[in-house]
């Protein structure tokens, strides 16, 4: 779950094109019978889809667990796109890391964006109860919707790795690969939780449009789409933001390409806690450099980097990293004001933006979704800014980072 909080108010933002042509369905004309996201087969190779019929060895083991799922409040769907995952995973016997697995992801035909990773291992056969409790506890504690497994034999028994997620959009059929001047379309229907949901299509050459979609009353869409019309332009990647009161949510984010040759290849393995993974440091520059690149695209110039703004930031995301929380208002440090107070900070205009996700791509996705957020960014008077990120673990071989950005005025 993505958590945004801001202080200050609004201009709105602007997009540049991406020679991709895409309308949504109004919604008092938007069909409204469910989108079928779910087939006897999955060709995860050609085409975002997933099935909830096993065709592992596991099926008997599967269909213990649904069993037994059936008695409980909330039953998440088998999922057999994520039972593929987890069989290429799970042949290292080592957790990769979090950020690697969303880059996996939609080389196996998953569009959700987050995994969580659960390592059991047992003496002999797999116990289906204890695999039971543990999909129940990630219902409960993170609203997991679907869950696959993969079983591998050792010396000492065998070890199941579990793999969970939360999908907040199902898609009908989608297809990773277009000819030239394709017209196409992506349905799907947004979870009741959510509001409202926009798109965020950036293409190959860089060029972003963003667009809201209209939903029907029960939450379904259409967005019609023309791609591949300009031959420099070889892909697009889609994230879909959805919002609700809480806040917003990147709840898809996959590729599209024109033609089979400019499929990405599989991205080399990172381990979790590899010197590979996405660190602190590492987070706070890419999303810096977002932030950077869309005040270019708006005619705004870069912000100067300040050493002390960068640790009054820091600071606020380690005291809200500790307190697993988004807030402007701090029992430690108080207000925005109150901390550029104790670091000598002389300002006349203060922005601030805080939020907790997963990548820098969602953050800013998020901030740019919400026009309170984006004045900040885009406000002209705006000249010095300073991100800080705290990185805090979590359940299932995840971890969730904290970011605040401090911005002053003259």
């Amino acid at each position: 779950m993505l958590c945004l909080l801001t202080v200050l108010l609004i201009i709105s933002g602007c997009s540049s094109s991406s020679g991709l042509n895409s309308t949504s369905t109004d919604s008092s004309t938007a069909a409204t019978a469910p989108v079928n996201s779910l087939h006897s087969s999955v060709d995860y190779k050609n085409y975002y889809s997933d099935s909830s019929f096993s065709v592992s060895d596991n099926i008997y083991l599967v269909n213990s667990i649904q069993s037994s799922l059936k008695s409980s409040d909330s039953i998440p769907d088998y999922s057999q796109t994520l039972s593929q995952l987890a069989n290429f995973v799970i042949g290292d016997m080592k957790t990769l890391s979090p950020f690697y697995m969303y880059e996996l992801s939609p080389h196996f035909g998953i569009t959700a964006p987050w995994i969580f990773q659960s390592w059991m291992n047992f003496d002999k056969d797999v116990e289906s109860t204890a695999v039971v409790e543990t999909i129940l506890h990630f219902v409960k504690n993170h609203n997991i919707t679907h869950f696959g497994l993969a079983v591998k034999e050792n010396k000492k028994g065998k070890t199941l790795l579990l793999l969970t997620q939360k999908r907040s959009v199902h898609f009908s059929l989608i297809s990773k690969f277009y000819a030239m001047h394709s017209k196409t379309s992506i349905e799907g229907i947004v979870s009741g939780e959510f509001k409202s949901i926009e798109v965020a299509i950036t293409d190959s050459t860089g060029k972003s449009i963003t667009r809201e979609i209209n939903l029907s009353s029960k939450n379904y869409f259409k967005l019609a789409l023309s791609v591949c019309e300009k031959k420099d332009i070889s892909s697009y990647r889609f994230q879909f933001m959805a919002s609700n009161s809480n806040g917003a949510s990147l709840v898809a984010d996959f590729p599209l390409v024109c033609g089979k040759k400019n499929w990405p290849s599989v991205p080399e393995k990172i381990y979790l806690g590899s010197e590979k993974e996405l660190g602190e440091t590492r987070f706070s520059e890419i999303l810096t450099s977002l932030l950077n690149t869309y005040r270019k695209n708006n005619g705004l110039p870069e912000f100067i980097s300040d050493k002390t703004l960068t640790a009054v930031s820091e600071n606020h995301s380690r005291d809200m990293c500790s307190l697993e929380t988004v807030l402007h208002i701090s029992p430690n440090s108080g207000r925005p004001e109150d901390r550029l107070k104790k670091y000598q900070v002389k300002a006349t205009t203060l922005g601030e933006n805080v939020a907790s996700g997963y990548t820098p791509e969602e953050i800013i996705k998020g901030w740019l979704s919400s026009k309170t957020h984006r004045m900040n960014i885009i406000i002209p008077g705006y000249k010095k800014a300073g991100v800080g990120v705290c990185r805090k673990n979590t359940a299932g071989g995840t971890y969730t980072y904290y970011v605040t950005l401090s911005i002053t005025g003259e």
